[in-house]
């Protein structure tokens, strides 16, 4: 296998990283929502998205969501997206 270039690997290293941190908000988000009991549904009527929106949002690393959404979704369950992005996952035992 050829190594990539500096460059080039950087870039991979970050994208990496960038879709780790996506994840974690992910299910921080989710974690969050069923802590609340809240479904998929009533977050959707809440926000005016479809419930399959929000699933996308708390499941497919892909799915690219609005940042005025990611917002919205935060408030809705009483936080800012700050701490959503930053806050620690409590550990499973």
């Amino acid at each position: 296998m050829r190594a990539l270039p500096q460059g080039r690997r950087m870039l991979k290293e970050d994208g990496a990283a960038a879709m780790a941190q996506v994840a974690r908000m992910q299910r921080q988000l989710r974690r969050i929502r069923k802590t609340q009991d809240l479904s998929l549904a009533q977050v959707a009527e809440q926000l005016q998205v479809h419930q399959v929106t929000v699933w996308r949002w708390e499941n497919d690393v892909t799915y690219n969501p609005t940042l005025p959404h990611l917002q919205l979704y935060a408030c809705l369950l009483g936080y800012t997206l700050r701490f959503v992005l930053t806050e620690n996952e409590p550990r499973s035992v």
